[in-house]
């Protein structure tokens, strides 16, 4: 029996665009709120759903699939990573300020009928050296010479001295503050 490809694309095409509709569904279900649907820059970038919860924009991948023969993070190559990575810059640039965002997979897996729904939150982050461009120049702070970089840098602390951290820290101020954690002592008597 001859496969006709034409029809098995449009078929293909079909339960993709039933996969949104499911996972539109599932995200509004859990509290999301869907900002925009096949979003598109040009032809060349398609985010399928921008969604936001607890001032999150969230943006998502939906991939439709008969079979459950990779793991979601599989399912989103390299290519596919990049161009979400870059339509996400563009959609939270054009905002009037700025939000945390993640990058979410979501498997839709069976049939229209019959389906199994994977959520794989923060699926992928984008490169780090991207993430320290996008808050220096949201945050208006940073310069560089020729031998050092006074760049803000995005701090993640826990434990204790923790509140001695900034999210948001000089990374000249950082071996100080550090220091006065270890030695006990405030930041303003650590000797520069």
């Amino acid at each position: 029996m001859m496969i006709d490809k034409k029809k098995q694309g449009a078929a293909n095409r079909e339960w993709g665009k039933m996969a949104e509709d499911i996972a539109a569904e599932y995200l509004l279900t859990n509290g999301y709120i869907i900002r925009e649907r096949n979003w598109r820059i040009g032809n060349r970038i398609e985010i399928d759903i921008i969604a936001e919860k607890d001032g999150i924009i969230v943006f998502v991948e939906v991939k439709a699939r008969k079979g459950d023969f990779q793991s979601p993070e599989e399912t989103v190559d390299s290519p596919k990573r990049k161009k979400m990575i870059q339509g996400g810059d563009i959609y939270l640039r054009g905002l009037p300020h700025l939000f945390p965002y993640r990058l979410d997979i979501i498997t839709v897996t069976g049939t229209p009928e019959s389906h199994e729904i994977k959520h794989l939150e923060d699926a992928f982050l984008p490169p780090l050296t991207r993430v320290f461009e996008i808050l220096n120049a949201a945050a208006g702070f940073g310069f560089s010479s020729h031998s050092h970089t006074g760049a803000m840098v995005p701090v993640f602390a826990i434990g204790e001295g923790a509140e001695r951290f900034s999210p948001l820290s000089d990374n000249t101020e950082i071996p100080r503050r550090i220091l006065s954690i270890a030695l006990g002592i405030s930041v303003e008597d650590v000797p520069l």
